[in-house]
């Protein structure tokens, strides 16, 4: 029997954004894999990379499959950094040059940590947020003055780049799996608010995990890209 875990943060425990009588990531997980699978959702919103670790303290002993999509929460810290003055562009990419290599060192961390119970496992990129389509009263607390969603989408998508550029190239490296939630959340259906998946955007996630844990070799490297 196949026993899929999610790990993470909100990407996979959306519950509280999807509306009533739609169902969350992990159950409709659930509504689409055989009666011989198992799900079982460790992640917790706002979580981050750090959160991983106690994640895995209750990872169940007959776990087949692991998906990871964590991150994301680590550079919503960093939106106050759109308020930062500085002198030159160098400058501000020195700044998040800094702020890219600290992320790095962590999620690499966690990476070979997770890597480590050598469990069949892929890993997610940070999708696009939707600042310029949404609410801003999901994240108007990471920020001292609040711009238009427009500027925040032009800012967040520009310094998001680097994010996404370490986990491409931390999943890579170790020859495995990564969906990238740029492009299968792609549209403004598939989000809740400017950073939660809706259940449209729920069901995409669940139907990639579902078909990566039917088609996963473990006997072969699977340095792929799900969409």
């Amino acid at each position: 029997m196949k026993h899929i875990v999610l790990l993470g943060d909100s990407i996979f425990d959306n519950n509280s954004y999807v509306n009533s009588g739609e169902l969350d990531v992990p159950n409709q997980l659930r509504s689409l894999v055989s009666h011989r699978s198992r799900v079982t959702n460790l992640a917790v919103d706002g979580h981050k990379i750090g959160h991983v670790k106690n994640q895995l303290d209750n990872l169940p002993p007959s776990a087949t499959n692991l998906f990871v999509s964590v991150g994301g929460n680590d550079g919503l810290g960093h939106l106050s950094i759109f308020n930062s003055h500085v002198s030159t562009v160098g400058e501000a990419l020195q700044q998040m040059y800094r702020i890219g290599n600290n992320f790095k060192k962590r999620y690499s961390e966690m990476v070979d940590l997770v890597l480590s119970y050598n469990i069949p496992t892929a890993f997610c990129s940070i999708y696009y947020p939707r600042f310029d389509a949404r609410s801003l009263n999901r994240v108007q607390h990471y920020m001292t003055a609040i711009q238009n969603g427009r500027e925040i989408q032009e800012m967040a998508m520009a310094a998001e780049t680097i994010f996404n550029d370490i986990i491409s190239y931390e999943v890579f490296k170790r020859k495995i799996p990564l969906i990238d939630l740029r492009i299968l959340c792609d549209d403004d259906e598939d989000f809740a608010n400017p950073i939660e998946p809706s259940c449209i955007g729920g069901m995409k996630i669940a139907k990639t995990i579902n078909s990566i844990a039917d088609t996963f070799d473990t006997n072969r490297h699977q340095k792929e890209v799900y969409v």
